[in-house]
This record gives C-alpha cells, structure tokens and sequence, in this order.
C-alpha cells in the first residue's frame, strides 16, 4: 500500500490508498482484526438487527436501511431492509467512504459526484446515501447504518441525530454480542 493522504484533522488517523486504489484507514489490518473478532460475518439475519433497519427506514422516511461491515474486499450486510442482496464489492462503495468520517457521511445526489457503483449504476438506481459508521470502543469503524433512495435527498438536522443515535443502538448492541 502506498501513503496517499495526510493525517486527518484532530485524530492522528492516517489515510492510505490500497493496491487497488481504495481509501483505507492505516490501521486497516487491524481494524479487520477487530471486524472479525465481532464473529458477524456471514451470520444469520437476526430479529434484533431486522428491527433496527426496519425502525431506520420508518423514522427515516427512507425506503432502504442497511446495517453493513466492511469486510477486505467486500461490503457484508448484517440486516437490509428494502434491499433483496447480502453483500456488494467493496471497491468502489459509499460504505468504504463513509466509515473514513466520523460523522454522518452524506451524498445528496449520487448523480453528481462519479461514480461506478453497482448500487447507483444498476438496477437499484441509487440516488441517495446517507451513513453513520459503526465505531468500536476501540475506535475501530466497523462498517455503517446507513439508509438509501433512489432520489436525491437531504437529513434534516434532526434526521441526522436519528441516524447518529440509532447507529450509537447498533454499536452497543454489537459490543454486548461480541465473541
């Protein structure tokens, strides 16, 4: 991998592109380490993880919620409500992005920034992605909650606190299971 970034604002978190020119974190390898250590790869939908994308979705107004982990080469969805698929190609996806912030990660029109995801270029038609990462006590960022459209759209203020405490939901509850 080859240095790409400067040191982002505040934390220290050094940002490198991977071989295949994939923004990831420089502790990535340990970051999988604590992914995997979570044991949720490739597990059973559960009821819990159902209803918190359901809740998303409803409070949200959005017609897909999606809890995701962010996986070596691939984008792994725990629970997808409005979303018949299980998985996408981590390169390139607004997942890989959106777990570099510590915030909620925003894209208003997908239409506007260049982009080959399957998720916008297929039949999906993606126009819409919003996203609050799932950051460990450790500060390792697990994957996200985020929600989709097929329209372009904009969180209110009090819409980007949903996300952001819904998220927080996720977070414990992955904390409280963890192997």
């Amino acid at each position: 991998m080859n240095e790409a970034m400067s040191e982002r604002q505040g934390q220290g978190v050094r940002l490198i592109l991977s071989d295949n020119s994939l923004p990831v974190l420089s502790n990535e390898d340990e970051r999988l380490r604590a992914l995997h250590a979570y044991g949720l790869l490739d597990t059973a939908k559960d009821e819990f993880h159902e209803e918190i994308t359901r809740l998303t979705a409803t409070a949200l107004d959005m017609p897909i919620a999606v809890i995701s982990l962010v996986d070596r080469d691939r984008i792994w969805f725990k629970s997808a409500y409005g979303l018949d698929i299980t998985e996408v190609p981590r390169d390139p996806t607004f997942c890989s992005s959106a777990i570099l912030s510590d915030s909620i990660y925003e894209i208003e029109d997908t239409h506007l920034i260049h982009t080959s995801s399957q998720l916008v270029t297929g039949v999906l038609a993606v126009r819409y992605y919003a996203a609050a990462p799932l950051i460990d006590p450790d500060d390792f960022r697990l994957g996200t909650l985020c929600v989709l459209d097929q329209k372009p759209r904009k969180l209110s203020a009090e819409n980007r606190t949903r996300l952001q405490q819904l998220a927080a939901v996720v977070m414990n509850n992955l904390q409280s299971i963890k192997h």
